[in-house]
C-alpha cells in the first residue's frame, strides 16, 4: 500500500499594537496571494517554496487608521516559518484649521533604509517649520523652514539622519510642526 502525501509550505505570524494585542482584519500581502489576520490577529499563509514579500496594508477599522513595523518582510519559505509577526501603530488624524501633520511610518529603521514621511496640510500660504528634536529638546535635524503655498498635503521625508549626515541613534524623536500660529509635537521612534 502507497500513499501519497502533499505539503504545501507556509507561513504564520501575528499583527499586535505595541502592548500585544492581536489586531484582526489586516490583509498580508505576498505576491499576489493575500490572507487576513483573525480575531486574535493570527495570519496563515499556505505558499510554493520561494522568496515572498510580506507586506501588510494599512486598513481602517472602527475609525482607527495603523501603520505597520517593518512595513514588510522579505522571507526564504522552503518548509515553514513562523513568528513572522509584524507590530501595529496606531495614526491618530489631526483635525485642525490652522494645519496639521501627520508622521506615516513613525517607528522605523534607518539601517534597513527604511524612512518616515510627513505629511503635512496648511489652509492657506505661510511659513512652515518641520524639526526633529531629543527628548531633552536638542535639535538633530531642521526638515524644512520655508514659505509654503496652501495645498491638500505636502510629503517631507526623513532617513534618521541628523543636520551632520550621521545616522541618529535608537530612541523617540520628537517631530515639531509650526506654521501660521499652530505648533504641534508628535513622537518618532527609530530602532535598529
Amino acid at each position: 500500500m502507497t500513499f501519497d502525501v502533499s505539503f504545501k509550505p507556509w507561513i504564520r505570524g501575528w499583527v499586535r499594537d505595541s502592548a500585544g494585542k492581536g489586531i484582526s482584519g489586516v490583509t498580508i500581502t505576498a505576491l499576489n496571494i493575500s490572507t487576513t489576520t483573525n480575531t486574535n490577529g493570527q495570519y496563515l499563509m499556505k505558499l510554493d517554496s520561494g522568496t515572498y514579500t510580506l507586506t501588510p496594508s494599512t486598513f481602517t477599522s472602527s475609525g482607527i487608521n495603523y501603520s505597520f513595523y517593518p512595513s514588510s518582510r522579505t522571507v526564504d519559505l522552503v518548509n515553514y516559518l513562523d513568528n513572522q509577526d509584524f507590530t501595529a501603530t496606531r495614526r491618530i488624524e489631526i483635525v485642525s484649521l490652522s494645519g496639521e501633520v501627520i508622521p506615516e511610518n513613525n517607528i522605523f529603521n534607518p539601517a534597513k533604509g527604511e524612512k518616515t514621511t510627513i505629511w503635512y496640510k496648511i489652509p492657506e500660504a505661510s511659513s512652515v517649520k518641520l524639526q526633529i528634536y531629543t527628548l531633552d529638546g536638542i535639535l538633530v535635524k531642521t526638515l524644512l523652514d520655508d514659505y509654503k503655498n496652501a495645498a491638500v498635503y505636502y510629503a517631507e521625508p526623513w532617513d534618521g539622519k541628523n543636520d551632520d549626515n550621521e545616522t541618529v541613534a535608537s530612541g523617540i524623536y520628537l517631530l515639531y510642526f509650526e506654521t501660521n500660529g499652530t505648533k504641534q509635537v508628535k513622537k518618532i521612534a527609530i530602532v535598529k
